[in-house]
């Protein structure tokens, strides 16, 4: 539900600023839900001899944490319906270039978030896959990969870059573009993002495992 809901934010205007805004507080609440469901992780986390692995998902968490708070203070300035009531425009610029950061930023670190549950969701799944045959996980894998590569290509096209780098402060949308082109190149990128954080905490696990050999 909140990878739909991502999705479905970075499109902003095309599906309207009351959907975005309602929305946009829907995840929040969903993440604070998250949050509370996985206190205990957070409090494990820190009663045992830190890990590389464990710090990277700290890092991860404690920047989404941050966008997501950037996102959620800066939209009271920005707000056009569901914070209207409270006139605080403002600042409204800075809020705006604010939000455009937390925005981008805060999708990388998420997508980074999920995977770093990638073997979770494997798991959650090997009974289904089991079932289909090592024919279909290969082939579920090979479009994990492709989907990954080509969303190196979106996020070069899309100039998400020039974005998370303040090199471009206004977020261009395209009105005359398919919604559904729009939405798959941001799947395809979120699948990018979920690849590096799997493949980086795959390798800090292995040196975590090298660094407890005697």
């Amino acid at each position: 539900m909140m990878i739909c809901a991502l999705v479905a934010l970075m499109s902003y205007k095309r599906i309207g600023e009351a959907t975005h805004e309602i929305l946009g507080i829907s995840m929040i609440t969903l993440v604070c839900f998250h949050c509370t469901l996985n206190l205990q992780w957070l409090k494990s986390a820190f009663k045992t001899r830190p890990k590389l692995s464990k710090i990277l998902s700290l890092s991860i968490n404690l920047a989404s944490l941050i966008c997501l708070l950037g996102l959620l203070f800066s939209a009271l300035f920005v707000s056009k319906y569901v914070f209207s009531f409270l006139g605080l425009h403002n600042g409204a610029s800075t809020a705006r270039t604010v939000h455009l950061l937390a925005a981008y930023w805060g999708f990388m670190f998420i997508c980074l978030h999920i995977g770093l549950h990638i073997d979770t969701l494997t798991k959650m799944t090997s009974s289904t896959l089991k079932r289909n045959g090592i024919f279909m996980k290969f082939c579920l894998k090979a479009l994990f990969f492709v989907t990954a590569i080509y969303g190196a290509y979106a996020f070069y096209k899309r100039y998400i870059g020039a974005y998370m780098l303040l090199k471009n402060e206004f977020a261009f949308f395209d009105f005359g573009e398919n919604l559904a082109l729009f939405f798959a190149d941001h799947i395809a990128m979120m699948t990018s993002f979920a690849l590096c954080g799997y493949l980086a905490q795959k390798l800090l696990k292995r040196l975590d495992t090298l660094s407890y050999l005697p």
